[in-house]
């Protein structure tokens, strides 16, 4: 086998590597439901806008639990994601971004610990970050003027 063999064999593989990563993605992104592409937020609620342009309120007093979801697709494809569940047991993804997972860390008890875990994580997990203790309603400190 030449070299030129071996060139030829491994543009191959990355190649093959890189159209069954793509696929996953797809097939993950078909799985989940509706992608969020933002998220906005005010003193009174969080906006999560869809692919569809479609507008889902969650208010802060119906938000049970945050986690961070992590996947094994980067850096080819987004691999960090908030879970967002509802009181109603309903739960949104979005992407993991720096200004909204500011706002979330200033919930009363959320474990930054575990978002230091997971942004160190390069595989398939998920990092419960905060959890409404029992009886109680979520409050929010303060709106984002900059986040409307």
């Amino acid at each position: 086998m030449s070299w030129m063999d071996v060139i030829l064999l491994m543009c191959l593989g990355a190649g093959v590597f890189v159209f069954f990563n793509f696929y996953r993605t797809i097939i993950q992104k078909a799985r989940s439901g509706e992608e969020v592409l933002d998220a906005a937020w005010d003193s009174r609620e969080i906006r999560l806008t869809t692919v569809r342009q479609e507008v889902i309120k969650i208010p802060w007093d119906e938000l049970e639990e945050v986690a961070i979801v992590t996947n094994d697709l980067g850096p080819y494809a987004d691999d960090v994601f908030l879970e967002l569940t509802t009181s109603s047991a309903e739960r949104y993804f979005t992407l993991c971004t720096s200004p909204f997972l500011a706002r979330l860390q200033e919930l009363s008890g959320f474990d930054n610990e575990q978002v230091i875990k997971a942004m160190c994580f390069t595989d398939d997990a998920r990092f419960a970050c905060w959890a409404r203790p029992q009886g109680r309603r979520v409050h929010s400190p303060r709106a984002n003027i900059n986040n409307p």
